[in-house]
């Protein structure tokens, strides 16, 4: 049995994370995802870190399960076979900059022209209009500019980025979900429709209540470590042996927490009886919970909360996550059999679909190992036209 998306075809013209990550989803799902890229270069995270034997790692985790296809969209013959992918193809994402796809005669208002029906999914920096739409970008830019770096970090410190692209992220799940609600749309009228989705957009969504403070009080968030501007206890605390994240959302927690502590005369304290004194005092209250944690060892800290029902988090790295007994129950680590670099670890899909459960993750392809495939099998040209391309450098 396919994924819940088998017999939907993409042709993917992304690169780098935002794009590459939403059709991953697609892919995961079931999709037949055709992967365009430049003969000889390809997608230049292929040429990023890790690598081993010519095969890069980053690149693994977000192409699993594609085909890749390299064509020379110089060529007049690369061009045409885009267009007869289009004629039988559902979905089609790119992530160039704003203009690129046009330039090429490959813009949504030509591929419509050929399939009506087509989806047709942009990604970029700024979005396809907008004073800033022309600016080149990258995550990292992005979160500056959207102000998520501003709320990064500790107090006092230079503007620190998120630890991962978060923003590409954003927009490439945000893109996958339009995705499938435009295809939902298309069955019903027969219809397709343009996507534009800009990382800065998606940035904006991730500030959680920043802009409706700012809106409603005037008041601009900074950056506050792993405190949360509305809650309190809300940290990272030292224990003896590590350090734990402890939170507590409103006052029954609050309450169920000092309990846990052996300190039950603080709930009825006037400074932290209500959450408006705990942010008040905040730096008092965290020492207290600090003075505690930093007397005992992780499992005792662990105990005591369970014993409360509170909410906890012990801080770990990779390693730890990808030895955890929870991660492989989940199967949240995949080993993708490489064709050069051999088995390679991977996130796993955290779409677990009860009727239609994912097939399993496939490897990530080489560059142009589906040519033959895709020209000869799914477009049924003849192989001495396929034969003749080559020869002309088409691929």
């Amino acid at each position: 049995m396919g994924g819940v998306l088998e017999g939907i075809r993409v042709v993917d013209f992304t690169r780098v994370i935002a794009g590459s990550y939403c059709t991953m989803y697609l892919s995961d799902m079931g999709a037949e995802v055709i992967k365009v890229e430049a003969p000889g270069i390809g997608d230049v995270m292929r040429h990023q870190t890790p690598q081993k034997n010519g095969e890069c790692g980053f690149f693994v985790i977000y192409n699993r399960g594609k085909k890749s296809v390299t064509l020379d969209l110089k060529k007049e013959e690369g061009k045409q076979v885009i267009r007869d992918l289009v004629k039988i193809s559902d979905v089609l994402v790119e992530n160039y900059s704003p203009g690129t796809m046009k330039d090429l005669g490959l813009d949504y208002d030509a591929m419509k022209k050929i399939n009506p029906k087509i989806i047709y999914a942009s990604i970029s920096g700024y979005g396809q209009f907008g004073p800033k739409a022309d600016l080149p970008s990258y995550d990292v830019c992005i979160q500056a500019m959207c102000g998520m770096m501003s709320m990064n970090g500790y107090r006092g410190q230079d503007p620190l980025r998120v630890g991962m692209s978060a923003t590409d992220f954003m927009a490439g799940t945000a893109t996958a979900v339009g995705i499938l609600g435009a295809l939902l749309k298309a069955g019903k009228t027969g219809k397709g429709q343009y996507i534009d989705v800009s990382l800065f957009d998606c940035g904006l969504t991730m500030l959680e209540n920043a802009i409706p403070k700012y809106t409603m009080t005037g008041e601009v968030a900074t950056a506050l470590g792993s405190r949360h501007p509305s809650a309190a206890p809300h940290n990272v605390y030292k224990a003896a042996d590590g350090f734990i994240v402890i939170i507590t959302i409103d006052n029954k927690a609050y309450g169920r927490l000092c309990k846990a502590m052996g300190k039950p005369e603080l709930i009825e304290d006037p400074r932290f009886k209500e959450v408006t004194g705990r942010l008040k005092n905040v730096d008092e209250l965290d020492g207290i919970v600090n003075s505690w944690t930093g007397k005992l060892p992780l499992t005792k800290i662990i105990e005591a909360l369970k014993a409360a029902n509170l909410a906890y988090g012990v801080a770990r790295n990779v390693k730890d996550v990808c030895e955890d007994e929870h991660t492989k129950a989940r199967g949240m680590l995949v080993m993708l059999n490489q064709p050069k670099a051999g088995p390679i670890g991977v996130p796993g899909c955290p779409l677990h679909f009860s009727e239609t459960p994912n097939d399993p993750l496939r490897p990530a392809p080489l560059l142009g190992e589906h040519n033959e495939e895709v020209l000869t099998k799914v477009l049924k040209y003849p192989k001495d036209k396929f034969k003749d391309m080559e020869k002309k450098g088409v691929f």
